[in-house]
C-alpha cells in the first residue's frame, strides 16, 4: 500500500471532494422543488452536510499545508505574490465553508417545512421556496469557486506542493568486523587436556626424548 500522507500532503487529496458535493447539491434541490419528491430534497441535504464536513476537513489539513510555505520555488516579488494569494485562498475557503455551513442548516428548515406545513408542500410555493434558496446558495459557490481557483495557482503558477508522503530517515545499521572463526578439532582438544605427566610418558613410548642443548 502507498504510504499514508501527512495532515499538509492530505490536502490535495479531500479539497476537491466539498468542491464535487456541494456543487452537485443543487442539482437535487432543483429536482426536489420539481417532483416534490422527499427523497430528492433529502438526498440533496445528506451532499451539503458531507460537503460541509469535508471543507471543514480541508480547511483544517490547509492550515497544515501552510507549513510548507518556505518551500515555494519563487524569491523576492514573486514569492511576496504567492504568499498574498496563499492568505487570500485562505480567507475566501474558510468564508466559503462558513456560508455552506449556514445554507445547510436553512436548507433542512426548508425541507422541515414543505415536509410537515401542508400548504408550503403546494407546487407554487415549494418551487419558489426552492428557488429563492437556490439564489442564495450562487452566493457561497462563488466564493468556493475563487478560492479553488487560488488553490489552483498557488500550485501550477507559484509551484507549492505538500509531500504525499513522509520522509523516512534511513537509519543505516553499523556493521561490527567478524571476528576470525577458529577451527578446533579433537585432536587439538585432547592435546590441551594432556598433562605434562601424560606428555612424557608418551615421549618415552615413542623413544623421542629432548636432546639438551649443548
Amino acid at each position: 500500500m502507498p504510504p499514508t500522507p501527512p495532515p499538509g500532503g492530505m490536502h490535495v487529496v479531500v479539497v476537491h471532494f466539498p468542491i464535487a458535493l456541494l456543487f452537485v447539491a443543487p442539482v437535487f434541490v432543483l429536482l426536489g422543488a420539481i417532483t416534490g419528491l422527499r427523497s430528492m430534497m433529502i438526498s440533496a441535504l445528506i451532499l451539503m452536510t458531507l460537503g460541509v464536513a469535508a471543507a471543514f476537513v480541508a480547511t483544517s489539513t490547509g492550515t497544515e499545508a501552510m507549513d510548507y510555505m518556505d518551500d515555494f520555488p519563487v524569491e523576492g516579488q514573486a514569492y511576496d505574490d504567492a504568499y498574498e494569494v496563499l492568505d487570500q485562498h485562505e480567507l475566501q475557503a474558510t468564508y466559503a465553508r462558513n456560508l455552506f455551513t449556514g445554507m445547510t442548516v436553512l436548507y433542512a428548515g426548508v425541507v422541515l417545512l414543505t415536509t410537515f406545513a401542508k400548504p408550503m408542500a403546494k407546487a407554487a410555493p415549494r418551487i419558489l421556496l426552492n428557488l429563492v434558496f437556490l439564489g442564495l446558495w450562487a452566493y457561497p459557490v462563488t466564493q468556493l469557486a475563487n478560492a479553488a481557483h487560488d488553490g489552483g495557482r498557488l500550485v501550477h503558477q507559484y509551484g507549492l506542493q505538500a509531500p504525499l508522503a513522509e520522509t523516512a530517515e534511513v537509519e543505516e545499521d553499523e556493521e561490527e568486523p567478524e571476528e576470525d572463526e577458529v577451527d578446533v578439532t579433537d585432536e587439538d582438544v585432547e592435546d590441551a587436556a594432556e598433562t605434562p605427566a601424560e606428555a612424557e610418558a608418551e615421549e618415552s613410548e615413542t623413544g623421542l626424548e629432548a636432546v639438551p642443548a649443548e
